[in-house]
């Protein structure tokens, strides 16, 4: 009995450590996420590794709430990239011999970093870039042509997929055959599309034999419903959103559904046989007022692609200004991605994270995410 009461803890620890080395994990594991987390962390730490007062940002996302982001001492970091695009970069961790860690830094409190968020009209799913004169990025992110992403998050994507490409080819040949491709808020986002852009490489390395996971973390919305169908039908089990509900930024980009982004086949689009039944008067009543409607989400939808598109892709062109124009898509409908992991507060957690007026990131704070994760996974974490 004695020998069962000292060999239980051990259990536990291999339990946790196990998760984040097995092969092909089809179910959330919070153990891997709190890891997760601490390299978040580190990666913040670096980015603001100068001091700014002026970096309110800064403050937010670091310790909201009283609960530390520790980092597991079973992974190590082995190569981190520099900014590329606008302030983009990426890392990579290893667990043991067996699991590489693709990390994308989140937005930083840089103009440009903010751009990128803000270039929010959407770009075919499928294509070539021109990024300079002598880069061109060709993509694929879903086989569905109707598929369409966030045009500055794309541009984030092609500035590092072929940093990691490289860097994938390196641990290949090291044996390693498991991959996580994760984030938090931008860095989570860019995740969706790096791993789609993975998935339908025409890399038999890349695309064949290595295995993905995607763990998205606070990640805003990256694309339209047939990018969302095709990567949740790419990923199945194996891409996780995890939010907590507080958060306002997995709600955006702002988003405004029209008639075009409907499937061909819907009652919509013949009012008449819609509203053909009953008094004349009424029928006809029904149908100016659907008219209306439909004019003013159209409205909306031009508006917001001219603004988020061609005015914002003005300030890119400050910045890179050798890159050529895509296409923008006529659709501001964007939609979450991958399997949606609810972290559900707790009363206590709104004692904690207390909104003054200004701390406009108190929810979405990596700190917030830790708490939320172990109160809502506490009785099945097997780390602490």
């Amino acid at each position: 009995m004695k020998r069962l009461v000292i060999a239980m803890p051990l259990l536990w620890i291999f339990a946790g450590w196990l998760s984040l080395t097995s092969s092909a994990q089809s179910a959330f594991q919070p153990e891997e996420y709190l890891i997760l987390l601490g390299i978040y962390h580190q990666q913040s730490l670096a980015a603001y590794s100068t001091p700014d007062s002026s970096l309110s940002y800064q403050t937010e996302l670091r310790a909201t709430i009283a609960d530390s982001v520790g980092l597991s001492s079973g992974v190590k970091l082995w190569y981190r990239s520099p900014d590329v695009g606008l302030s983009n970069s990426w890392d990579l961790w290893l667990q043991g011999d067996t699991l590489a860690i693709v990390s994308i830094r989140g937005t930083v409190n840089r103009p440009d970093s903010w751009l990128e968020n803000f270039w929010a009209a959407m770009v075919p799913a499928q294509g070539q870039w021109q990024i300079n004169d002598s880069t061109r990025f060709t993509y694929r992110l879903a086989t569905d042509p109707r598929a369409a992403v966030h045009a500055g998050w794309l541009l984030g994507m092609a500035s590092i997929a072929p940093d990691v490409v490289h860097h994938l080819h390196q641990i290949y040949a090291h044996g390693i055959r498991q991959v996580i491709i994760t984030g938090h808020s931008q860095g989570g986002v860019i995740s969706y599309l790096l791993a789609a852009y993975l998935h339908y490489s025409t890399d038999p390395v890349i695309a064949d034999s290595l295995q993905y996971q995607v763990y998205a973390s606070a990640a805003p919305r990256p694309g339209n419903l047939y990018f969302a169908y095709d990567f949740d039908h790419v990923f199945q089990e194996k891409a996780f959103h995890i939010v907590n509900p507080e958060d306002w930024v997995p709600q955006t980009p702002l988003s405004v559904q029209t008639l075009q982004d409907m499937t061909a086949v819907n009652p919509f689009h013949d009012v008449n046989s819609l509203f053909h039944q009953g008094n004349w008067l009424v029928r006809w009543y029904l149908r100016q007022q659907f008219h209306k409607l439909e004019k003013r989400t159209r409205k909306a939808s031009s508006m917001m692609t001219t603004f988020f598109g061609s005015k914002i892709q003005k300030a890119v062109k400050r910045y890179l200004p050798q890159l050529q124009t895509l296409p923008y898509v006529s659709s501001t409908e964007y939609v979450a991605a991958g399997q949606p992991i609810v972290l559900k507060p707790d009363s206590h957690y709104f004692n904690k994270a207390v909104f003054n007026g200004h701390n406009y990131f108190v929810h979405h704070a990596l700190s917030a995410y830790a708490y939320l994760v172990k109160t809502n996974f506490g009785g099945h974490l097997t780390t602490p």
